[in-house]
């Protein structure tokens, strides 16, 4: 059994509540045991719970809540869970997208290290809180060309809150799901 933890900025919310998804920086082979709480800074009065609505092998859903008002909050307080299970072995990475003009940007990621052809990637972007910028992305896994001695994978991150680009520098997160061999 593995053990991980890790934190999310949860941002400002106009309600009473907010949802988020938070993705595991692994895969796990089943659901793990998940716990989760809120808190904000101690400069204001706020108290949040944490009501986990769905975990998945990659990742969980979660309403934030404040517990002392029927009202949101300005402050950005932090998510901090711990996840505990069976972790896929796996290969993990990570690469900065940039900034775009178009809606959609191509990339072309290499493994670090060598990888079975036609390894299942999960991935996805995760862009700075501060701007309302949502990503999505498409893993496209083909079979290298005759003698092509790429060894990843392509994608493509597009913005799915506007038609526009983005001025940020977003981060492509992605995991290959079996052992890379030595």
């Amino acid at each position: 059994m593995t053990t991980v933890t890790g934190t999310e900025s949860i941002g400002s919310s106009l309600t009473i509540s907010k949802s988020l998804f938070v993705f595991f920086p692994k895969m796990f082979l089943d659901k793990p045991t998940l716990s989760a709480s809120a808190e904000g800074s101690a400069s204001f009065p706020d108290r949040f719970i944490v009501l986990i609505n769905r975990v998945y092998d990659v990742g969980f859903d979660c309403t934030v809540k404040r517990n002392d008002q029927q009202t949101g909050w300005a402050q950005d307080p932090t998510l901090t869970w711990e996840a505990t299970g069976i972790q896929v072995p796996e290969a993990t990475g990570s690469v900065k997208v940039g900034s775009s003009t178009k809606n959609e940007k191509s990339l072309r990621v290499k493994f670090e290290k060598v990888i079975l052809p036609r390894t299942p990637v999960i991935a996805w972007v995760k862009g700075d809180t501060e701007f309302p910028d949502r990503f999505s992305v498409s893993v496209n896994i083909e079979d290298p060309e005759e003698g092509e001695k790429f060894n990843g994978f392509e994608c493509t991150v597009r913005r799915k809150d506007t038609d526009s680009g983005w001025s940020q520098d977003p981060t492509l997160y992605w995991n290959s799901v079996f052992l890379p061999f030595e």
